[in-house]
Order: structure tokens, then C-alpha cells, then sequence
């Protein structure tokens, strides 16, 4: 933290005599936003705010490949710039240099940064951005040309509005969008039809997440026998409940051995591939359950009453406004802090303590 502190001081020296007055009508706009998908998907109320703002301006998107699914089918942006996220995790110098050229070509009037490390400030003015609006965690928005303080005492997607709020857009709390075409309401109920389940109850179950390119937080979930004993306890009390259990890709495996755990039929694995069509299904549950993951915010874009479990990240910064949050009051958590790190030991003191018991009591039959 100490050469942080040292980059920031210098940085705010080498910035001191930056622009302060916002473009009036900016013809390209490009928001910045990398990491996980649940990240992404609370910008979308930003760019709800700035494409009525600025109906004629290009508004293109930079973002990683972990999470552009995430703004598929979104017609306020324009473009997306995708890139490999290793680059920037992994510190992959020529590739990132590749990306800033390409980007300098563009001439953007006007840049909203998402992240909140000095690194992405710095990366938008080497892209040639000419005005720069983004956070300042302690020091760290010396590169931007108008900053919003950050210190992680709301939601997140409040955060973000904050910085339309800033270029004078009247922005209210929204709900996060997610967009999905005719193709993706099709398969989705294709799916339910195939399964058999069209008019079954459904219970949404999401018991893997918590990663991406940047960081491996399994901390964040909640222990898989909890879920394995949640859901007998489910089927148990109601013949009629079905199970559906949501992820993405990369939880194949936890989801097929759970569902090998319990061996019943009425648990069913939603389709892997598409966040559309994971949010369609999510509207046809009756509720979901999940801890903090990228399946969570997608349930929180539903229509769905959403239980939210939380221990080492704080439930203000990341729950979903209509979510039922269980969060561990134990000594020390949350233990996420502004900069991302947390207790690597917190996985017993945090998650553990929330019982099958009190997440069953929450299910509204």
C-alpha cells in the first residue's frame, strides 16, 4: 500500500494541471469496465443514463471477455471493444500496448472509467481519452479529470450513477438490464418444454460462482453440503417443487456433482452458455437462492425474490436491491476490503455460520 500511496502522490503532481470542463456534445464516448460479470451488469443503468444523454454520441464499451456476454443485445451501445482478460491480470505488457493503440485510434471525447485502481486511469489517458470521469479510491483518481470518492459504503451500481450525477444527468436508482432477443426466448422455453417442467415450481439454486480472470474468491460461497441440504429439505416438503440449478461454464462440475449427490430427477441443470437465457428462466422460479456470484446479480435483474448470502463481501456494496440477504455477523466478516483483498482463512469464520435452517425459514411457500 505504501507505493500506492507514493504513486498517487506523484501522479497527482504529474495531473495537477488537468481539464476540468466537460465536453457539452461528445461525439464518441467509451466506458471502461473489466472483472466479473456482476460488475458489468450493474453499469448497464450508466449506460441506460448516458445513451439518453447523448442520443447521437457513439458509445462504445471496453470490456473483457469473461463478462461481454453480459451486454449482449444491449442497443444503447453501439460497439464493443473485447479483450482477453489475462492481459491485464497477467501483466501481458505487449498485448496491452496493442489495445492501447488500437483505442487511440478511435479519438474518444469523453471516457467513463469503471475501475477503481490508478492502473485503469492511467491506461485511459495512454488510450488518448480527452476527458475522464471515474473514481477516486484514497489518491487513486489522479488521472481522471472529474472523480466521484469512493469508499464502499453503497451499492455498487449506485456508485455508477453517481458518475452520470456528476456531468449534471438527473439519474435514478435503476434496476440492472439485461436484454434478450427472440432466439433466447425461444430456447428458453424449448428448455423448460424439453424438461417437462413448463408449469412445475421452480427453485432457483446457484451454488458456483464467486471467480473470474482476476480473482478466485470461493471463500464467497456457501458450503456445498449446506446446498445439498437445503434442496432435500425442499423436495422433501413439496412433490411438486422442482430444482433448477444455475451457473456458467465453468461450474459444470460442481453443478453435476451436486446433482449426482442428491440423484433425483426433479433436479435440473439450466443451460450453461448464455446469461439471457439463465435470467428468463430465473423470471419462472418462485425464488433463488444464491450467494454472492454472477448468478446472483442475474437473479437480481429477475422478477424473482432472491435469497442473497453474504460473509466475507459486504451485502451493501453487492446485494441486489430486492434480495433477502443472510449475512454473517461473526467477528471479522465481511473482511473484503476497499482494495479486494480479504481474509484467506475467512471461509470458516463466514459462510459456515449461515445454516440450512435460516435460509429454509426464508422461502416464502
Amino acid at each position: 500500500m505504501l507505493a500506492t500511496k507514493v504513486i498517487c502522490i506523484m501522479g497527482k503532481l504529474l495531473f495537477v494541471f488537468k481539464r476540468k470542463t466537460i465536453p457539452l456534445n461528445p461525439k464518441k464516448i467509451l466506458i471502461i469496465r473489466s472483472g466479473a460479470i456482476g460488475d458489468v451488469l450493474m453499469s448497464t443503468p450508466l449506460v441506460s443514463e448516458l445513451r439518453k444523454k447523448y442520443p447521437e454520441a457513439e458509445i462504445c464499451y471496453l470490456v473483457g471477455k469473461w463478462s461481454c456476454q453480459a451486454l449482449k443485445n444491449n442497443t444503447n451501445i453501439d460497439k464493443m471493444i473485447v479483450f482477453d482478460d489475462k492481459i491485464i491480470y497477467k501483466k501481458k505488457l505487449p498485448e496491452v500496448l496493442k489495445l492501447i493503440r488500437k483505442i487511440r485510434k478511435q479519438e474518444y471525447d469523453l471516457c467513463f472509467v469503471l475501475d477503481k485502481s490508478w492502473l485503469f486511469g492511467l491506461f485511459s489517458w495512454l488510450c488518448g481519452t480527452k476527458f475522464r470521469i471515474g473514481f477516486d479510491r484514497r489518491g487513486e483518481g489522479f488521472a481522471n479529470n472529474i472523480s466521484v470518492p469512493f469508499d464502499g459504503s453503497k451499492y455498487e451500481l449506485g456508485y455508477y450513477l453517481d458518475l452520470a450525477r456528476k456531468i449534471g444527468i438527473k439519474a435514478v436508482d435503476k434496476e440492472i438490464e439485461i436484454r434478450c432477443d427472440k432466439k433466447d426466448i425461444v430456447n428458453a422455453k424449448n428448455f423448460l418444454y424439453k424438461n417437462k417442467i413448463n408449469n412445475k415450481i421452480l427453485i432457483g439454486i446457484s451454488p458456483g460462482g464467486a471467480t473470474n480472470p482476476g480473482q478466485d474468491f470461493l471463500e464467497k460461497r456457501w458450503p456445498i453440503n449446506n446446498y445439498e441440504g437445503l434442496i432435500k429439505r425442499i423436495l422433501r416438503r413439496n412433490k411438486k417443487h422442482y430444482i433448477l440449478l444455475f451457473g456458467g461454464l465453468s461450474d459444470r462440475n460442481v453443478l453435476a456433482d451436486l446433482k449426482n449427490k442428491i440423484n433425483s430427477k426433479k433436479i435440473i441443470i439450466a443451460p450453461l452458455n448464455s446469461i439471457q437465457i439463465s435470467h428468463l428462466l430465473m423470471n419462472k422460479c418462485k425464488i433463488i437462492i444464491s450467494h454472492d456470484s454472477g448468478a446472483m446479480h442475474i437473479s437480481g435483474a429477475s422478477h424473482t425474490k432472491t435469497i442473497a448470502l453474504f460473509g466475507p463481501t459486504p451485502s451493501i456494496r453487492f446485494a441486489p436491491k430486492n434480495a433477502i440477504v443472510l449475512e454473517v455477523k461473526a467477528r471479522g466478516c465481511p473482511c473484503y476490503d476497499l482494495y479486494g483483498n480479504y481474509k484467506k482463512n475467512c471461509k470458516e469464520d463466514c459462510m459456515k455460520n449461515i445454516s440450512v435452517e435460516k435460509v429454509y425459514n426464508r422461502i416464502k411457500w
